[in-house]
């Protein structure tokens, strides 16, 4: 009796003490889960802290850093000139939009906002010409544009939104549709020529010559050099009637359609002579005082159309057959030393460079045909002809110093044509004209950024229906087979 008693003391106390483990252990458990769980949400309190701060820091990041261009033609990347540029920017800037709120175009808000970032000498405001009219004459401006202000000077300069030159948004009449549409974005461009114009005095003058049935300058050409920072004195000069200024630093004939008096053929020699500066582009091959003039430095105008059999526009054949082509470019020459692109000839005359009268001038062609140029009529006789030409010559001053005299010549009036400079931006066309004048002068600060096309031509395919039939039928049809296949032959395993 007494030894099944003390079996059943033994047995509960067996198990009290297999009892008092489980608690125990349950114990531990519990104890060791609630450390795990404190850690838990120890890191989940870290990690939602770090997350936190980490948008803070990147929320203070410029745009440009966080955004990435994927427009067509990067319109709101600012090119490396601009960045270059406004590393030496000192006078305080402000761009003010002058729109209602909610009215400026996204691309100009979007870009003027990423310029600004550039430096922390830029900062951007918006006026509402309505809400305050008065800031329209404060700034002499209109509605609807970008006001460039320099804070340092209190001078202002106004680009327009819109406009077929000298706007943001450049605009060209297209015949086939007969209506304006959008064909480039001249912000970058525009902008940084307002700021250089703004902090660079200007000290040169330019004057266009009339007088001879002169066209007017392109307008899409004319939004390019009025990025030089140069007066533009009256733009008009009629040697016959108003002389030669006295601040005239260059005289520009652009396309002439009759020739020069005889007077007016004395001060152009005279003033060249002297050290002037004079640029003539021209198609006119039968002007004799024109063409007297361009002997004497060494330049002779030949007759008819130039085309070039090796270096033409094939996908323009059917149009221009050879009159269409790229010419070769100098890349010693200041004039055209930085220009990168091609250029678009189309309908130009040829010329030749012969002996200049003087022993001291010097002249080289900057532009010219392969060896397989020819005249039109004369497809036979095959060589290489110039289109851009340049002449100079050190003429010793009065006062012992030297100065420059420059006669650039240029035989293609249509690769300045307004279709061309606003459907091709990003050819070197509208450089050439401007580095002519920017080159010759010398002194002239050029911000040469070209403008970036708007209007994009979409990628084609040839043999469509192949391709068609390739990726609608062949590929499927193959897959659908494949699986098919692969099934059975997994099935009877």
């Amino acid at each position: 009796m007494n030894k099944d008693l003390n079996t059943e003391k033994a047995g509960q106390a067996a198990v009290s003490g297999q009892e008092g483990k489980r608690t125990a252990r349950r114990r531990g458990l519990s104890g060791d889960h609630y450390g795990r769980g404190t850690v838990s949400v120890t890191m989940i309190l870290i990690v939602i802290a770090a997350v936190i701060i980490l948008n803070l820091i990147v929320g203070q990041l410029p745009a440009n850093v966080l955004e990435a261009d994927l427009s067509p033609g990067k319109l709101y990347e600012v090119s490396d000139t601009t960045k270059e540029f406004l590393k030496g920017l000192e006078d305080d800037i402000e761009l003010i939009l002058m729109e209602q709120e909610g009215s400026v175009d996204d691309r100009i808000y979007k870009f003027v906002q990423n310029y600004a970032e550039l430096s922390d000498k830029i900062t951007v405001r918006q006026i509402d010409p309505v809400s305050t009219p008065s800031a329209l004459e404060e700034y002499n401006s209109k509605a609807s544009s970008l006001v460039v202000h320099d804070a340092t000077t209190g001078e202002s300069y106004s680009v327009p939104f819109v406009g077929t030159s000298d706007a943001l948004i450049l605009y060209t009449y297209d015949e086939s549709s007969q209506k304006y549409k959008e064909s480039s974005f001249d912000a970058d461009g525009q902008v940084t020529s307002a700021i250089n114009n703004l902090v660079t005095e200007a000290t040169e003058t330019v004057y266009f010559m009339t007088g001879h049935d002169e066209q007017s300058v392109p307008s899409s050409l004319m939004s390019y050099i009025s990025k030089l920072n140069v007066n533009y004195g009256e733009k008009s000069l009629d040697l016959l009637k108003d002389g030669l200024p006295e601040d005239c630093s260059m005289i520009v004939c652009f396309d002439p359609g009759y020739d020069l008096a005889n007077d007016e053929y004395d001060l152009l020699v005279d003033y060249l002579a002297g050290g002037g500066n004079v640029l003539i582009v021209t198609e006119e091959t039968d002007l004799a005082n024109f063409n007297k003039l361009m002997e004497i430095y060494g330049i002779q105008m030949q007759q008819g159309y130039l085309g070039d059999q090796m270096q033409y526009y094939s996908q323009y054949y059917n149009l221009y057959q050879y009159y269409c082509f790229v010419p070769n470019v100098s890349t010693e020459l200041d004039i055209t030393k930085d220009i990168s692109t091609d250029i678009m000839m189309l309908y130009a005359h040829g010329m030749l460079l012969t002996d200049p009268a003087r022993e001291t001038i010097i002249n080289n062609r900057f532009l010219w045909t392969s060896s397989y140029g020819f005249l039109e009529n004369d497809e036979s006789n095959l060589r290489s002809y110039a289109v851009g030409i340049q002449a100079y010559e050190d003429v010793e001053q009065e006062d012992g110093t030297t100065k420059r005299a420059d006669l650039t010549v240029i035989s293609c009036v249509s690769m300045f044509d307004d279709y061309i400079i606003s459907t091709f931006p990003n050819r070197g066309n509208a450089k050439v004209f401007e580095n002519a004048i920017a080159k010759a002068l010398g002194s002239v600060s050029s911000i040469g950024i070209p403008a970036k096309s708007m209007t994009y031509s979409m990628n084609t395919m040839s043999n469509i229906g192949l391709w068609s039939l390739l990726f609608i039928g062949v590929i499927p049809v193959g897959i659908f087979v494949g699986g098919l296949c692969y099934w059975m032959k997994r099935r009877k395993k």
